[in-house]
């Protein structure tokens, strides 16, 4: 009778035993299932690397080209009325700005836009959905403009925002000046940027001229040429070189 028992008992814990066996297996293929599932989706999420095609620009002030940049993904498709972030760089400013390609799949931008000298532009991807990242250079040059002044004793002759006389001392060395300077503008800095400025000197006897060259200097606040005086001529006018700023 004991026996029986004893083989009864040991039956039933041979039933239990299997099937906590078959639960930890179904367990195991559950877990097994669900970590595969969360795999597969992070790879359906995974951004998709594009490419993009754009060119730097060179221009000069006030000209208008195009910059077109064309970003494909990796079907090279173009990618339509996408967001983008657009940085930019000139002189050591930063700025940044958001923009998007147009329903032809192109980011659009114009020369006019940007300042004089040399710009680094970056275009990348505001779309989760998309990763890509361009640098390209944007050069705006300056038009050279030129200005034909007198030269008046002590006095500034203006024209076009660029001012002549010349001095024989006082709070000037003695001297001929062209000179543009920041109290002029709005803002307290300078526009325009002289370059070089050639005085025309003319003889106090036969009223023959002579011509003197000088190199333009600048900072924020000035811009200048001089050229000192020449014994026995007087400074007549001064034709001035210059570009805006």
């Amino acid at each position: 009778m004991n026996f029986r028992k004893n083989k009864i008992f040991v039956l039933l814990v041979a039933v239990a035993l299997l099937l906590l066996f078959v639960g930890a297996v179904s367990a195991s293929d559950n877990t097994n299932y669900d970590t595969k599932k969360v795999i597969k989706e992070k790879q359906l999420t995974k951004p998709i690397p594009c490419k993009v095609k754009v060119k730097s620009r060179t221009a000069y002030e006030g000209q208008d080209k195009k910059i077109v940049a064309y970003i494909r993904d990796n079907k090279n498709r173009l990618l339509k009325n996408v967001d983008i972030h657009v940085t930019e760089v000139h002189n050591g400013y930063i700025s940044h700005y958001s923009s998007n390609t147009d329903n032809k799949g192109r980011y659009i931008d114009s020369t006019t836009s940007f300042k004089l000298g040399k710009t680094k532009v970056r275009i990348s991807s505001a779309d989760n959905r998309y990763t890509f990242s361009r640098s390209f250079y944007v050069n705006i040059k300056p038009i050279i403009k030129t200005v034909i002044l007198k030269c008046p004793r002590d006095i500034y002759y203006t024209k076009k925002g660029i001012s002549a006389y010349y001095t024989l001392g006082g709070q000037d060395n003695p001297g001929v000046y062209a000179t543009v300077e920041g109290r002029s503008s709005v803002d307290g800095y300078i526009h325009k940027k002289i370059l070089v400025a050639a005085f025309y000197f003319k003889h106090n006897k036969n009223g023959k001229f002579i011509v003197r060259a000088a190199k333009g200097h600048t900072n924020r606040y000035v811009s200048n040429a001089y050229y000192h005086l020449i014994k026995g001529y007087t400074p007549f006018y001064a034709k001035v070189w210059y570009t805006q700023i």
